[in-house]
């Protein structure tokens, strides 16, 4: 028979009569992508093209969503995804000399998540005598191919690069 103080029977209460009160973190990029998905729409998550987080360790506290608009030509909408919920939107003109993604990401083949890709980035910089302080995170298609690829910037205390990563998702 299992035997608990009181006050640990009580934390177990929260935990189940509370979940969100629970220490989970920041949602991941498929948690926000499938978030975004129930508010939106599955039609709509098919269409993302480019997610972003910056400043995560190990997970941005939040995720911008991109995704073009079908119906007119070069206007693009961008979605902040914060805790499973849309807290903010705004709508831009493509310019042509960015650099943004325009095949959409096929999340369903998507097999390294942005916390298993953490885990790598910092495997690979300990490998490579490197410390960092946190990670702005990019997954986009690779070229016309649609291979989903995550690029990881690696970033110190100062704010400074120190290294990019390339992580086939």
């Amino acid at each position: 028979m299992i035997r608990l103080s009181p006050k640990r029977l009580f934390a177990l209460f929260l935990i189940f009569a509370f979940p969100s009160l629970t220490l989970a973190g920041p949602p991941t990029a498929k948690q926000a992508i499938a978030s975004f998905g129930k508010i939106q729409g599955a039609d709509q998550s098919a269409r993302v093209v480019g997610m972003v987080g910056f400043y995560g360790q190990d997970q941005p506290p939040q995720w911008a969503i991109l995704k073009p608009d079908w119906k007119v030509a070069n206007l693009m909408h961008e979605y902040v995804m914060r805790d499973g919920k849309i807290v903010g939107e705004r709508r831009f003109w493509r310019d042509a000399k960015q650099d943004l993604p325009t095949v959409a990401i096929p999340f369903d083949k998507i097999a390294i998540d942005s916390s298993r890709a953490f885990v790598l980035a910092d495997q690979e910089a300990k490998k490579a005598g490197l410390g960092f302080d946190m990670i702005h995170y990019q997954l986009r298609g690779r070229d016309l191919r649609n291979e989903p690829v995550w690029v990881l910037n690696l970033v110190d205390g100062g704010q400074q690069s120190i290294g990019v990563l390339y992580i086939s998702a």
